[in-house]
C-alpha cells in the first residue's frame, strides 16, 4: 500500500511493506496563466477621505513618471498611508490597466511574507522554491516591461534595517539529513532590490525622513504635515455623526494639533459615547487636564482603513517611535524628553546645548576634574545637531526659519510625558527642565531683557512644573520670583501676579507666612496690586509685611525698604501725609547707614519728590529732584542711566510749573543720551520722549508734540504689542494731541479703542481705565454728545467712589467731569449741587492750597458765571489768581488763565477799567511766553480790544484787531472761521468810527467767503455765520442778522441734528431777534 505526497514545491511518496520494485511517475503541473492587472491594496478606500492641499495632485506628478521613486514623510497618525490608499484607488479608477501593489515594509519578517502574498498574487513562477531569494524574484518580475505600467507602496519603511541587512533564508538537507536554518546572504539587502528597477513608480510612507532620503533623494520628499483648519474641521465633520457649533469644533481641531489619526479617535469617541459625550464636553477634558487628555487619547479606534500591525491611537502611535529611538539614539530620546516640558514654541537652541554642556560638565568634573570648555562645548554642540537631526527625522520637532528655536507640537509633548511618567521618570526630566532655566535665566535689569523675553515663555511653563525634590523646589522657586519680576517691570501684569500668588502660596505652604521668603514674595505681589491699580489690597499686604519684620526683626535695611515701598502705595491712595512720613523715614535711616550719596537714599528721595508733586509741592519736589540730578552727575556722570532719570523727572515738574523751555531743554538732553545709551526703542527712551512731547503740547506746538507721539506709539506697538499698557498710554497722548487740533473722529476713534482693551487688560475699575473712560467723556462733550459723555463720566465717578471711596483725589476729579458736563448742557441747579460736593470732600481731603483745589474753585466760578451769580463768581476767581500769584508767579500760564477769568467777569458787569488792568499784564506774560500768534495770545488781544471798545477807545480798538486779523491771516489763512470772526469784529468798529467804506469791504469778503463754504456744508462756515449775523445787528441791519442767523440754524439742522445744544442756542436767540423785531413793528 502506498501513496504519493505532492505540494508547495515539494514531492514524495510514501511506501509500506514492498518486495519488489516501486516506479513513480510525477505529473507535471500545469504553467500557471499570469492574471490581469490588479491590484492589492489590503485597505478598503474611505468614504469620507477629505482633500489634502494639493497632496494628491503633488503625488500625481512625481508617480506618473516610470521609474519615478517618491516619499511620503511625516509623523505617525498624520495621513500618510490615507493619502497612499487615496492616490491608489484614483490612478485605479482612471487607469485600469495600471497594476497597483503594496507591501507591508514596518519590519524584515512582514516585509518578506508580503513579498510572498504578493507573488502569490501575482502568480509569478519559482515563487515556491526555497532556494530563490523572493525579494529578487519580486524585483525580476517588475523588470518585465511586458506587464505594463505599475505603482508599488512600500507602507511604514520607518528604520533602514531593509537597506542595510539581508533577509535571513532557508535551505534544503544538509549531509546530515537534518533540516535546519543556515543564512542565505544575497548579494545586497532586499529593499535595493526593488528600488533598482526602473519601469514603474514606487511610493514609500515613512515617519523617518533620513531613511525617505536615503530612498527618494531630497526632490522627491513629501513633507506631509498637519492637516489645516478647514482640511481638520472637514474631516471631523465628516466622522461625526452628532452636531456641534462650529467654533467648538474649531477649537477641538487646533487642540488636536490638527493631527488627522487624533481627530479621527476623537469623533469615534465621541460618536460611540453619544449623547452622554459631546464635542465641547470632549474639548473642556482635554484642555483642562493632561491626565484626561492621556487617557482619551490612548483610546484606541475601531479604524478599517488603518494596518491591523498599526496602533489606532495617536498616542501609543508616537510612543511605539519615542521607544524606537530610544534604542538607537538614546541621547535624541533624552532631548525630546526634556523639551516636552517647555513652552512647545521657541524652544531656544542655545539652551539645550547650555543644558546638555552643563551636564556633561558634571559628570567630567565628578571624574577628572578638568575639562576642556572649547573643545567640550564643539563635541557637544555637534552631538546636539545630531540629536536634533534624529527628531527633526521622524518630525516630533521642527527648526524655525532662522535656526535658532525649535518647535514641537503639544499632543507629541503630552506623549512623552505620559510615556515618562508610566515609566517613573517624569520627575527626573522635570528636574532637569527646571535646573536648566536655572542656570540661563539672566538677573532682570534691562541689557538681559532680550534674553529674559526669550525665556519667559518657559518659565511661565515652569509655573505648572512644581517639583517634587528640595533642591529642585528651591530653583523652581527662584525663577519664578525672577520671572514674576520680569513681568512686572516690563508691564505684563497678569503674568505677574500669577506667579507671584502661585509663589507666596507654595512659600507660606512650605516655611509659614512669616519666613523670608515669604515676605519676599508677598512683598513682590503687593507691588504688582499696586501697579494693577489694587491700591487697598496691596496696602494690606505690605503692612502685613511691615508688622511681621518690624516684630522678628525691627529696623534693619529690609524693614526700611517695606516702609518705603507701602509709601509709594499710600500715595497712589491718596494718603499724602503718611506717605510722606513713611518716605522721610525710610530716606532718613538710609542717609544714616549708606549717606546721602547712596543710590537706595537718592532712589527714595526722589519717591518722596514724586509725593510732593501729587500734593502740587512743585516747589518742594523740583529742590529735592535738583539735589538728586546733583548727586547723580557728581557720582555716576552726565550720561549714566540713574543720572538720565533724575533728569527726566526734573523736566517733569519743570512741567508742572510751566517752565515749559528749562523743561525742553533738559529733556531734550535726557532724551539724546538715553537714546544713544539704550537705543530708539527702549521705555526709558520713549519716556523721555513722551514727556518732550508734553512740553510742545503745553506749548501749543501741536505738529511737534504730534510727530514725537506719533513715533513713540509706533515704536511701542513694534516691540510691545497693540494692546500693551505702554502702548495704549501712548496712543491716549495722542488722542489728546487730536482733540487739541479739532480732530474729534481721530480722537475718538483712538480713545474708544484704548478703553475697551483696558477694561480687557487691566479691568475697569482700574486707574488707567477710569482715566481713559474721562478722555473718551472729554471727547463726546466737544462733539457736543452730552448723553454720552454722561454716562461714561457717571460709571467712572460710580467705580471711582466703590473702589477708591468718595474722598479719594481721583473720585473728586471724575465728579468734577460730571459737573462740567452738566453745565455744557444747561443743568446749572445739578452742576451746581455736585461740585459744592467736590469743592467740600476736596477741602477735607487736599487742603485749599492744592492744585485740584483750585481748578475746582474755578469750576465752581464757572457755574456762577452761568447762573449769573457775578459777586461769588468773583469772590472765587480773586482767590484762584491770588493762590497762583502766590504759588505759581505772576508769569505763570495758569495764573494768566485765572486773571484772565476775573476779566471776563468784571466785563460781564461793566467794571472796563478792572478788566483792563488785568488783560494788559496777561497780554505782555502771554505775548512773551507763548509768542504774538499764539491762539490763547490773541484771545487775550480780543478781550482787551472788547474792553478799549466799551471804554470808547476806538483807535485802541482798531491797532489790536488790525493785529489779530493780519496774524490769523498768515497763520490760519484768508478764510479760516477765527480770520473772518476778526474781520467782522474790525468792520464794526470801523463802522463805530464812520469809515463805512473800509467796513463794507471787509464784509462784503466775509459774506464772499462764508457763503461758499456754508453752501458747502464746512461746519466751520456756521460759526462765521453766527459772526456775521450778530455785526449786521450791531449796525443796526436786524433784518439782514435775522435771514443770516435763519440761514445758519436750518444748516444746523441739517448737519448737527434739531437736538444738538449749538443748534439749540441759535434756534432760542433765532426766536428772540424776531421777537424784538415784532414789538418794533409794532
Amino acid at each position: 500500500m502506498g501513496s504519493v505526497v505532492q505540494g508547495d514545491g515539494n514531492s514524495g511518496v510514501q511506501v509500506g511493506i514492498n518486495h519488489g520494485s516501486i516506479c513513480v511517475s510525477d505529473s507535471q503541473a500545469l504553467p500557471e496563466i499570469r492574471p490581469d492587472p490588479l491590484s492589492t491594496v489590503p485597505f478598503s478606500r474611505d468614504p469620507d477621505f477629505v482633500s489634502r492641499d494639493g497632496l494628491i495632485s503633488r503625488m500625481d506628478e512625481k508617480a506618473s513618471i516610470a521609474g519615478s521613486r517618491l516619499a511620503l514623510v511625516g509623523l505617525g497618525g498624520v495621513g500618510k498611508t490615507q493619502l497612499a490608499i487615496e492616490y491608489c484607488y484614483k490612478v485605479r479608477e482612471r487607469s485600469p490597466d495600471t497594476w497597483i501593489l503594496w507591501i507591508h515594509a514596518s519590519n524584515a519578517a512582514r516585509y518578506e511574507k508580503s513579498l510572498h502574498d504578493l507573488a502569490d498574487r501575482l502568480k509569478i513562477p519559482r515563487r515556491h522554491n526555497l532556494e530563490i531569494n523572493i525579494s529578487q524574484l519580486v524585483a525580476n518580475w517588475l523588470q518585465d516591461e511586458n506587464i505594463g505600467k505599475w505603482i508599488l507602496v512600500l507602507d511604514n519603511v520607518d528604520d533602514d534595517e531593509l537597506l542595510r541587512k539581508p533577509l535571513p533564508r532557508v535551505t534544503g538537507m544538509d549531509n546530515h539529513s537534518s533540516m535546519q536554518q543556515q543564512l542565505y546572504v544575497p548579494a545586497q539587502p532586499p529593499l535595493r532590490d526593488l528600488l533598482q528597477t526602473s519601469s514603474g513608480s514606487i511610493i514609500v510612507t515613512s515617519r523617518n525622513k533620513g531613511v525617505a532620503l536615503d530612498i527618494v533623494g531630497h526632490k522627491n520628499l513629501i513633507n506631509v504635515q498637519p492637516m489645516n483648519e478647514v482640511e481638520a474641521v472637514d474631516l471631523l465633520k465628516t466622522k461625526l455623526n452628532v452636531t456641534s457649533e462650529p467654533e467648538v469644533m474649531e477649537s477641538l481641531v487646533e487642540a488636536l494639533d490638527f493631527i488627522p489619526l487624533a481627530i479621527v479617535q476623537a469623533a469615534a469617541y465621541i460618536t460611540h459615547r453619544s449623547p452622554f459625550c459631546s464635542v465641547s464636553q470632549y474639548l473642556q477634558a482635554i484642555q483642562n487636564s493632561d491626565h484626561q487628555a492621556v487617557l482619551l487619547l490612548d483610546q484606541e479606534a475601531d479604524l478599517l482603513c488603518r494596518d491591523w500591525e498599526a496602533k489606532n491611537s495617536v498616542l501609543i502611535t508616537w510612543q511605539i517611535s519615542f521607544e524606537y529611538i530610544r534604542r538607537v539614539e538614546p541621547s535624541a530620546a533624552d532631548l525630546l524628553s526634556l523639551m516636552s516640558f517647555f513652552d512647545r514654541q521657541g524652544i531656544p537652541r542655545d539652551l539645550l546645548l547650555a543644558h546638555k554642556y552643563h551636564n556633561s560638565k558634571e559628570l567630567d568634573d565628578s571624574s577628572t576634574g578638568v575639562v576642556d570648555y572649547t573643545t567640550s562645548i564643539d563635541e557637544k554642540h555637534h552631538r546636539l545637531m545630531d540629536d536634533i537631526t534624529t527628531l527633526r527625522d521622524y518630525s516630533l520637532v521642527a527648526v524655525g526659519s532662522d535656526h535658532a528655536f525649535l518647535t514641537m507640537h503639544r499632543l507629541v509633548q503630552l506623549t512623552v510625558r505620559a510615556w515618562l511618567n508610566a515609566n517613573k521618570k517624569l520627575e527626573e526630566w522635570k528636574d532637569q527642565f527646571i535646573k536648566s532655566l536655572y542656570y540661563q535665566f539672566p538677573v532682570v535689569e534691562y541689557e538681559n531683557w532680550k534674553r529674559c523675553q526669550s525665556l519667559f515663555p518657559h518659565v511661565k511653563w515652569a509655573l505648572f512644573q512644581r517639583p517634587l525634590s528640595l533642591e529642585s523646589l528651591e530653583r523652581w522657586s527662584w525663577l519664578l520670583y525672577q520671572g514674576a519680576y520680569y513681568a512686572m517691570r516690563i508691564g505684563n501684569l497678569a503674568d505677574a501676579r500669577k506667579m507671584a500668588f502661585t509663589l507666596r502660596e507654595q512659600e507660606v505652604k512650605t516655611g509659614g507666612p512669616e519666613s523670608d521668603n515669604a515676605l519676599l514674595c508677598t512683598e513682590l505681589l503687593a507691588k504688582v496690586y499696586r501697579l494693577e491699580g489694587r491700591w487697598n489690597e496691596a496696602a494690606q499686604l505690605q503692612e502685613g509685611v511691615i508688622k511681621t519684620r518690624n516684630l522678628r526683626t525691627g529696623e534693619n535695611h529690609l524693614f526700611t525698604l517695606s516702609k518705603a515701598t507701602l509709601g509709594l502705595i499710600y500715595m497712589d491712595l491718596g494718603r499724602w501725609e503718611e506717605a510722606e512720613q513713611l518716605l522721610k523715614d525710610a530716606v532718613e535711616a538710609l542717609d544714616t547707614q549708606f549717606g546721602d550719596e547712596d543710590p537706595e537714599t537718592l532712589s527714595n528721595l526722589g519717591n518722596l519728590a514724586l509725593v510732593y508733586w501729587c500734593q502740587g509741592r512743585w516747589d518742594d519736589a523740583q529742590r529735592l529732584q535738583v539735589q538728586i540730578v546733583k548727586v547723580r552727575q557728581n557720582t555716576l556722570g552726565l550720561d549714566h542711566l540713574d543720572t538720565l532719570m533724575a533728569m527726566a523727572n526734573l523736566g517733569a515738574t519743570y512741567i508742572s510749573q510751566g517752565r515749559f523751555e528749562e523743561a525742553k531743554q533738559i529733556l531734550s538732553k535726557a532724551t539724546a543720551a538715553r537714546r544713544t545709551k539704550l537705543g530708539e526703542e527702549h521705555p526709558r527712551t520713549l519716556e523721555s520722549m513722551a514727556n518732550l512731547a508734553a512740553t510742545y503740547w503745553e506749548q501749543d506746538q501741536w505738529e511737534e508734540a504730534e510727530r514725537l507721539q506719533l513715533h513713540i506709539l509706533r515704536t511701542n506697538q513694534k516691540t510691545t504689542g497693540r494692546d500693551h499698557p505702554n502702548t495704549l498710554s501712548s496712543m491716549a497722548s495722542l488722542a489728546l494731541t487730536y482733540s487739541k487740533q479739532s480732530r474729534w473722529v481721530d480722537a475718538e476713534h483712538l480713545q474708544l479703542h484704548v478703553m475697551q482693551t483696558m477694561k480687557i487688560k487691566l479691568g475697569e475699575d482700574h486707574p488707567q481705565t477710569l482715566t481713559s473712560m474721562a478722555n473718551l467723556a472729554g471727547t463726546y462733550m466737544h462733539l457736543g454728545r452730552w448723553d454720552d459723555a454722561e454716562n461714561i463720566q457717571m460709571q467712572e465717578m460710580r467705580i471711582s467712589t466703590i473702589k477708591l471711596g468718595t474722598d479719594h483725589p481721583d473720585t473728586l476729579v471724575s465728579m468734577a467731569n460730571l459737573a462740567t458736563t452738566l453745565l455744557k448742557q444747561g443743568r446749572l441747579e445739578e452742576a451746581s449741587r455736585l461740585q459744592l460736593q467736590v469743592m467740600q470732600k476736596g477741602k477735607v481731603s487736599l487742603g485749599d492750597g492744592h492744585p485740584d483745589m483750585v481748578k475746582y474753585m474755578g469750576n465752581m466760578a464757572s457755574i456762577y458765571k452761568a447762573q449769573g451769580c457775578w459777586g461769588e463768581a468773583e469772590c472765587l476767581e480773586v482767590k484762584v489768581m491770588q493762590h497762583r500769584k502766590v504759588n505759581l508767579g505772576q508769569d505763570h500760564l495758569d495764573t494768566v488763565i485765572s486773571m484772565g477769568n476775573l476779566a471776563t467777569t468784571y466785563m460781564n458787569q461793566g467794571r472796563w477799567e478792572e478788566a483792563r488792568q488785568l488783560l494788559i499784564p496777561a497780554l505782555r506774560t502771554r505775548q512773551t511766553r507763548l509768542g504774538q500768534s499764539d491762539p490763547r495770545t490773541l484771545a487775550t488781544m480780543s478781550n482787551l480790544a472788547t474792553v478799549y471798545s466799551n471804554q470808547g477807545n476806538l483807535q485802541e480798538t482798531e491797532k489790536l484787531e488790525v493785529q489779530i486779523v493780519d496774524i490769523r491771516k498768515k497763520t490760519l489763512g484768508h478764510d479760516h472761521h477765527a480770520t473772518l470772526s476778526s474781520m467782522l469784529n474790525l468792520a464794526l468798529t470801523l463802522f463805530q468810527l464812520e469809515r463805512y467804506e473800509e467796513g463794507e469791504r471787509l464784509e462784503d469778503h466775509v459774506i464772499e467767503v462764508t457763503m461758499v463754504k456754508l453752501g458747502a456744508g464746512h461746519p466751520d462756515a456756521i460759526a462765521s455765520v453766527v459772526s456775521l449775523a450778530f455785526t449786521c445787528k450791531a449796525t443796526g441791519r436786524r433784518s439782514e442778522a435775522v435771514d443770516l442767523l435763519l440761514v445758519c440754524v436750518a444748516k444746523q439742522e441739517r448737519i448737527l441734528g434739531p437736538a444738538h445744544p449749538d443748534t439749540v442756542k441759535n434756534s432760542i436767540l433765532l426766536l428772540e431777534w424776531e421777537m424784538e423785531g415784532l414789538n418794533l413793528d409794532g
